[in-house]
């Protein structure tokens, strides 16, 4: 899948030591259950500075059994949280259909196919609390 990823934040994105920034997914049934909570994680490098954006591929793997989902993507910091933890929304949130085949998942259109990260969203202070 690609996307575009902006950097509308203060701190540069990038998937490297001690807590890497990646993006990755989750699969949710619809009744709202976790079918995978952890899914593949594509790096952010080079580096994302503030005010840059980036078009991105993304790896995605389709739940094993077929039916209608919600595919949930969103940026994990690696040991420390999940960015929609913090935003009480992921990133990008598109309804899938994974047909008998798990190699076959159709995915409806998106109005949103962006992903700004802003600053007004993440309190930093707030998160190193929550972490140590």
């Amino acid at each position: 899948m690609h996307i575009t990823l902006k950097n509308n934040g203060k701190e540069r994105l990038v998937s490297l030591p001690p807590c890497p920034v990646n993006i990755s997914y989750h699969w949710l049934k619809t009744d709202g259950t976790c079918e995978v909570f952890d899914g593949l994680r594509t790096g952010i490098l080079p580096a994302l500075n503030p005010n840059e954006q980036r078009d991105l591929q993304v790896d995605i793997v389709a739940p094993q059994e077929h039916g209608e989902y919600q595919l949930q993507i969103d940026l994990v910091q690696e040991g420390c949280f999940w960015l929609q933890e913090i935003t009480n929304k992921p990133l990008l949130n598109i309804s899938a259909k994974v047909e008998q085949n798990p190699d076959e998942c159709r995915l409806e259109e998106s109005k949103m196919d962006t992903f700004e990260i802003k600053d007004d969203e993440i309190n930093v202070e707030e998160i190193m609390e929550k972490n140590s």
